[in-house]
């Protein structure tokens, strides 16, 4: 089996997983090559309730022969009102023993699913852009998958 069904297999059942937490948003944006410093992924997100809390995660797959514990990332989110907001984040992948935190999926593939923002609440309703650029040392991020996921309401566990 090549590793492109085995990404594609695994892609599914993590969607399957995350359908059971009731989210409210989840997309995920696939590599083909490295995700090069710069390239932005982008995720755009319709609110129409904005007097809930949200929670937002992170989901990562990368093969267990990525060379780093942790993936840096710089986030730009635009409001509705044309407003922006920068952010830098530091996901943990892995122990300083190098055993990955995340689960590891069929071959070798691990997948990090990362509460990133507790309790969130939108200024306004309308639509969202929230913009990921990996900000690592090195020009390439080896990363298979990036998504985000948005849970409505208080913390689902």
């Amino acid at each position: 089996m090549n590793i492109r069904k085995l990404i594609y297999i695994f892609f599914i059942a993590a969607t399957l997983y995350a359908c059971s937490k009731n989210f409210f948003f989840q997309e995920f944006h696939e590599f083909k090559n490295p995700w090069k410093a710069k390239e932005k992924v982008n995720f755009k997100v319709d609110v129409s309730e904005n007097l809930l809390p949200y929670q937002f995660f992170i989901d990562v797959r990368h093969s267990s022969d990525y060379a780093y514990q942790n993936l840096w990332l710089f986030i730009t989110t635009q409001t509705p009102s044309n407003k922006y907001y920068q952010d830098t984040l530091e996901l943990v992948l892995a122990t300083p023993q190098g055993k990955w935190l995340g689960k590891s999926a069929s071959g070798n593939i691990v997948h990090h699913h990362i509460l990133f923002e507790k309790d969130f609440m939108f200024e306004d309703s309308g639509t969202y852009t929230f913009s990921f650029e990996q900000a690592m040392r090195e020009q390439e991020a080896h990363i298979d998958q990036l998504g985000l996921l948005i849970q409505k309401g208080p913390l689902e566990l």
